[in-house]
């Protein structure tokens, strides 16, 4: 795994979602089962943070307060990546070892179970940890008006980072061109009445970028906006806040329960030009309770989804084929370019 890069601004929160996706991808026997779906509500808690962060990064003098926060989040991804990085290093080890061992292999199956449980108790512990530390963090934001000295949105330009929008790299752009002019029109086509678009593809094509993409473009045309993550097992409530705290910034959502919550969304976006992006969606059942917070109207709002499985993006465009975007692979002649220009990027030759 290549390092990700970090910044003196955002540490490493700007890329740690990726990182955990690429341990997942690994497919390791460390992050199956429980521990999975915890690393995934873990990169969906990391992305309310790098939003929070951004918006008070483009604050004005902020306060000791503020200032204190930012550092705590970023010392929260300092360790993250630490720790990832000596899952990834400690595993090489181990597959050296058992490589070494492989003529004793029958008797030392058994011998390998301890080890196997102390590995995934470790992985769960500190997942647990992260989250923890996440939601705190999270919750002091909150708890501390930070909101008060973060940059006003209305006042940002399409191009400014407020929002979770991981930087792309000139390689996650190769092939996406053509799809982003055409999803741009059925976006912008003037139709006054509410609009859910749904990105299709399996998993790695590049939906996520090509909607990040969409987002950097468009935002700045709507009046609400908000872009969010889900997880396999999503935390509905936190998904619900954290699509709140970033349509209304300066007003933290009410501690409630969910459907107080998706009363006070659907209040808030009605009659009102919203655009908000909901990334990896998983299940129907989501998507039934997310869509009771966008109210209808005539304001030509928009919203777009991601997913892997056409069952969701059909329910997500109300089973109308005509608003599904479906993500095909690269061509022989992008993926070339694109080895170009990871070739180049690395400094080595094919």
């Amino acid at each position: 795994m290549e390092p990700s890069p970090i910044s003196a601004s955002l540490g490493a929160m700007g890329s740690l979602p990726r990182k955990l996706d690429e341990l997942l991808a690994t497919g390791h026997w460390a992050l199956k089962g429980a521990v999975t779906d915890e690393i995934e509500q873990l990169a969906a808690d990391l992305h309310t943070l790098h939003e929070l962060l951004v918006k008070l990064l483009n604050a004005q003098d902020p306060p000791l307060a503020a200032r204190y926060w930012m550092k705590e989040v970023r010392e929260l991804s300092y360790d993250m990546v630490d720790c990832a990085d000596q899952f990834v290093r400690a595993d090489g080890r181990a597959k050296i070892r058992r490589a070494a061992r492989r003529k004793t292999i029958t008797r030392l199956k058994l011998s390998r179970l301890p080890e196997r449980w102390r590995w995934r108790r470790w992985i769960a512990d500190k997942v647990s940890e992260f989250r923890s530390r996440a939601q705190e963090a999270t919750h002091r934001y909150w708890r501390y008006k930070l909101y008060d000295c973060a940059s006003d949105p209305g006042n940002s330009g399409v191009g400014s980072p407020e929002l979770p929008v991981v930087s792309l790299d000139t390689g996650d752009l190769v092939g996406i061109e053509g799809p982003v002019d055409e999803l741009r029109r059925w976006l912008i086509d003037g139709e006054e009445e509410l609009k859910v678009v749904s990105i299709f593809g399996v998993g790695g094509i590049g939906k996520t970028t090509l909607a990040q993409k969409l987002w950097g473009m468009l935002r700045g045309q709507f009046e609400c906006r908000a872009f969010v993550r889900t997880a396999r097992k999503p935390d509905m409530r936190g998904i619900i806040r954290s699509i709140l705290s970033q349509v209304r910034q300066h007003q933290p959502p009410d501690p409630g329960e969910m459907p107080h919550l998706i009363r006070d969304l659907r209040e808030y976006l009605r009659d009102k030009r919203y655009f908000i992006i909901i990334d990896d969606l998983w299940a129907t059942s989501v998507w039934d309770v997310l869509s009771r917070a966008f109210p209808e109207g005539n304001c030509c709002s928009r919203i777009i989804t991601t997913t892997e499985t056409m069952e969701v993006a059909m329910a997500c465009c109300g089973f109308c084929p005509k608003h599904i975007f479906k993500m095909e692979s690269l061509s022989d002649d992008d993926s070339e370019k694109l080895l170009l220009q990871s070739s180049c990027l690395r400094g080595s030759t094919i």
